[in-house]
């Protein structure tokens, strides 16, 4: 295995060398996040990341990386269940969104390269969603920087040809 210290000049990346090689950034050790093993059994990720009683905007995102893990390589279906980004104001909840994502939300490498950004979701109406990968590993990068962001994705292994080179397909749940 190759080991290269990127950690201090880019702490949040990973590198893919022969190997898959995953690292996670200095601050979030052992808070959030796992390594996972797709299965053909529906399974899981649920999360909340931040502050649900911290209403204002932060600087710095909040990120915990859950990395899905496909041995089989076979397709991997991941579909969104439940997301929200909430916060209180004055007593009250709010649920909120916004155009780019950048309060909160989940992103999802699932495309074949992984330098590229992944698919962003942030808010209710992308309940339902189900994303198609046949990537060896499926990064998703939960994220916060105002309140909590509320993540509920399953996923599993279904029999489907694999697709190498192919974008991953985002479609409405039937």
């Amino acid at each position: 295995m190759v080991v290269i210290q990127i950690l201090e000049i880019a702490p949040n990346a990973f590198v893919r060398m022969d190997s898959v090689v995953l690292f996670a950034p200095k601050e979030y050790p052992n808070t959030c996040g796992a390594t996972v093993k797709a299965l053909s059994e529906k399974q899981s990720i649920e999360d909340t990341l931040g502050d649900i009683n911290d209403a204002t905007s932060r600087d710095e995102f909040d990120m915990c990386y859950y990395w899905i893990r496909n041995p089989q390589k076979k397709t991997v279906e991941l579909t969104i269940t439940d997301l929200v980004i909430k916060f209180k104001k004055s007593g009250k909840t709010y649920a909120t969104s916004d155009v780019g994502c950048t309060l909160g939300g989940v992103e999802i490498k699932a495309q074949t390269d992984y330098k590229n950004s992944g698919y962003r979701f942030c808010n209710m109406q992308n309940k339902g969603k189900i994303i198609y990968s046949s990537n060896s590993v499926i990064p998703v990068i939960l994220y916060s920087r105002k309140g909590a962001t509320d993540l509920q994705l399953d996923y599993r292994t279904i029999n489907a040809p694999m697709q190498t080179r192919v974008m991953a397909v985002v479609q409405e749940e039937r």
